[in-house]
């Protein structure tokens, strides 16, 4: 399977990711409308309870998340920061390789106000800094599924390659 990608200039098409031997996708039991309704040729996917995350790579869940949040999810995250998103965003900090919130939607969506919610773009712009720099976790949006299995393919599958050889030594 191929990743398009739309500009307003040209069209994109993405090699897929190669799918490492050995490679084993763990996407949490608790996850919503999940990522890879259809799974590329050659990934296996295994449903698991993640202690920290909603993706990660199987034998490697202490070195390697990714939180997805969708909008309604993320607003509501924001809103609680001072309870429960603190405690996950401390779990996912302390992970050793990498830690990514993914979030479904577009930045540009992100930047306008939601009529459903009091939060203005400057609290979501603000609370994406304090993720990024406060607790060093990545942070990559995209309003399209097909971008976002593909960036966690591509990270997760780079994560295993180096983790595989580090683990070998």
């Amino acid at each position: 399977m191929a990743y398009k990608s739309e500009t307003k200039t040209k069209r994109i098409i993405w090699k897929p990711t190669v799918i490492p031997k050995g490679f084993v996708l763990i996407r949490d039991t608790r996850e919503q409308k999940p990522l890879f309704a259809n799974p590329p040729k050659g990934l296996t996917i295994v449903d698991k309870k993640l202690e920290v995350g909603d993706y990660s790579i199987q034998g490697f869940e202490n070195f390697v998340c990714i939180e997805r949040k969708m909008v309604s999810d993320l607003y509501a995250f924001i809103r609680d920061h001072d309870t429960h998103t603190v405690f996950k965003l401390c779990k996912m900090k302390a992970i050793r390789m990498f830690a990514c919130l993914l979030i479904e939607a577009s930045e540009r969506k992100l930047s306008h106000q939601q009529p459903h919610t009091k939060l203005t773009p400057e609290h979501i712009r603000g609370f994406l800094k304090t993720v990024r720099a406060g607790y060093g976790i990545h942070v990559y949006t995209s309003g399209n599924r097909t971008n976002l299995e593909r960036f966690v393919l591509d990270h997760l599958c780079y994560c295993f390659k180096v983790l595989s050889g580090l683990k070998r030594m």
